[in-house]
């Protein structure tokens, strides 16, 4: 991601998994069915954590206090964290789960973002923004790079880039297309 690499080009450490991968890793190295081979370490020191795919793992009774340790550390010491709460599937908790977590975190007084990537809005409408027909959502951040558009402040801390309703088109057409430059640019 364009964020990884400027990141790493400034020498800074970036550390980037999945949440099945890392609780994973996690019960093999306490169960000693693998080496630790410093991932577990890198994932409190890195300056930058990504965790990508958060609530699509078997999340098991000793990786469930690992994950809360790690975002407690990583918290006190002000370690910068991407999560990504994502599921195809309905019904299973990402708008609570994202939403919860990102006021938790305001209420920390650390700044959040969420992206609202539901067609349906939901986690929009969960933290109490009403979308004015000039408002920016995320649809028009992915169909146009050369403009700057600011994220909804839903408080001092908490911010938003709105859904839309009209991510359901902007899904099939970036589906359709056949060049994944194209759709890498359309994502920028």
């Amino acid at each position: 991601s364009c964020i990884t690499k400027e990141l790493l080009d400034s020498g800074k450490t970036v550390v980037y998994t999945t949440s099945a991968r890392l609780f994973s890793l996690y019960d093999d190295i306490k169960f000693n069915r693998k080496q630790d081979s410093g991932i577990i370490e890198r994932a409190f020191e890195a300056d930058l954590l990504i965790v990508d795919d958060l609530g699509t793992e078997y999340m098991s009774k000793t990786a469930e206090p690992f994950w809360f340790d790690l975002l407690n550390t990583r918290l006190l010491n002000n370690k910068k964290m991407i999560i990504s709460i994502i599921n195809h599937k309905g019904g299973v908790g990402k708008t609570m789960t994202a939403h919860n977590l990102g006021a938790a975190l305001a209420l920390m007084k650390k700044k959040v973002l969420l992206v609202d990537f539901d067609p349906q809005c939901n986690l929009t409408t969960r933290c109490g923004v009403v979308v004015e027909e000039s408002d920016a959502t995320i649809s028009n951040y992915l169909h146009d790079d050369e403009q700057e558009f600011l994220p909804k402040n839903v408080n001092k801390y908490l911010y938003i880039i709105p859904g839309a309703d009209a991510l359901d088109a902007d899904s099939l057409e970036m589906a359709a297309m056949d060049d994944p430059h194209e759709a890498v640019n359309l994502l920028k």
